[in-house]
């Protein structure tokens, strides 16, 4: 009668390192022969080449064909080898702004490392598991770190995080006009507003700025840079992170012609962060008012009245006419192109009298909140 006794080993817990891919015949004990099982009693016995998990294992000595009736029971840990990181204190990198970034806490020997496009503001040193650097180059940076552990298996890790600086100030434009419903020949004006949404400085900032067929150029001021009406274009040397810069564009409204008016922001360096907002149209609807400057009230139904065109569209207009020594000699509220040349006032001429043929001046209000239309007009007999 053969009694085998168990296995025995000098360490009752094994490490090994994952990439060791250790197997069961990697197991230590102190006899050969040792079959080994995943329970202490009954199962199946392992292959010698199954790879081993962290967990208990039970080990049986075979000898002569006898398996001893108890087993070594034996606790394997399987190392993984450890992993750096590092962790971004904001998702955008943003050029010119402070960012910490963290690794692993409770190690030593750290080792930070950053590309020439920044500028190590805190942290970084051989005890610092952090680092807070301000990026001053736009474009792929990257940060790097290493430390030692206490893990036989990977005694130094290391990580390395790669970074896109973009410049997160956004350029906004924003054109208005004083007066969306002009009078043709009246004066309206533009105003153009870039804004620096950030805190990151632009330069070298070209706007596109072409008045349409519609509009006549008369002047244009600006609290920064040049604008050059010909070309259409207003350079802008510098914007400073967060404040704003202003064109003022006049321009006289043309009878015929385009007067959809647009602004875009073409260039700026760093290149702007969204462009989405890089563009700003607005477009004035003229009157049709006109005022014709000659009429012959003379009966033969050709050209007989005064005539404005669309007065109809100001029901509530004054309309006052003076010769040219600036006597008053016809006033109407709410005309209609009904004056023949006849006066409406006791004077130099009387009441419901033909006026001469001469040349005569004109103030008409349409009550619309605009300027008065003034200009001349000739009776012709």
């Amino acid at each position: 009668v053969v009694n085998t006794p168990a296995p025995t080993t000098s360490s009752a817990t094994q490490s090994f390192c994952i990439d060791v891919m250790a197997t069961v015949s990697d197991i230590n004990v102190n006899e050969s022969g040792v079959i080994w099982y995943n329970d202490a009693t009954g199962g199946t016995p392992l292959a010698a080449d199954a790879l081993l998990v962290t967990g208990n294992y039970y080990g049986a000595l075979v000898n002569n064909g006898c398996e001893s009736s108890t087993r070594l029971e034996v606790m394997i840990i399987i190392d993984e080898s450890p992993t750096a990181s590092i962790t971004s204190s904001t998702e955008m990198t943003c050029l010119g702004t402070e960012i910490t970034y963290q690794t692993e806490s409770d190690m030593s020997g750290y080792l930070w490392t950053i590309t020439s496009g920044g500028i190590i503001v805190t942290g970084g040193e051989v005890t610092d598991d952090f680092i807070t650097v301000i990026w001053d180059d736009l474009g792929e940076q990257s940060i790097s770190v290493s430390y030692e552990t206490s893990n036989s298996c990977m005694p130094v890790v290391e990580s390395t995080l790669n970074v896109a600086v973009a410049s997160c100030s956004d350029l906004t434009i924003l054109k208005e006009v004083n007066n969306p419903t002009p009078l043709l020949n009246a004066e309206v004006i533009y105003t153009i507003t870039i804004s620096n949404v950030g805190n990151t400085d632009f330069t070298d900032v070209i706007v596109q700025e072409i008045l349409p067929s519609g509009l006549q150029y008369t002047s244009a001021v600006t609290d920064s840079g040049s604008f050059d009406n010909t070309a259409g274009t207003w350079l802008i040397p510098t914007i400073v992170a967060n404040t704003t810069v202003q064109l003022e564009i006049r321009a006289i409204v043309q009878e015929n012609g385009d007067y959809l008016n647009i602004a875009t922001i073409i260039q700026s360096s760093p290149v702007d962060s969204d462009i989405t907002n890089n563009t700003s149209q607005v477009e004035v609807i003229p009157s049709c008012i006109k005022v014709f400057n000659e009429f012959s009230p003379n009966g033969d139904g050709y050209n007989d009245t005064f005539t404005i065109r669309c007065i109809e569209s100001f029901p509530q207009n004054n309309l006052k006419v003076y010769n040219r020594a600036g006597n008053l000699v016809y006033e109407k509220s709410g005309y209609t192109n009904g004056w023949r040349g006849k006066a409406t006032t006791s004077g130099t001429m009387n009441e419901n009298a033909g006026l001469p043929s001469s040349t005569y001046y004109y103030v008409l209000d349409l009550n619309n909140g605009g300027e008065n239309l003034t200009g001349w007009v000739y009776i012709a007999l």
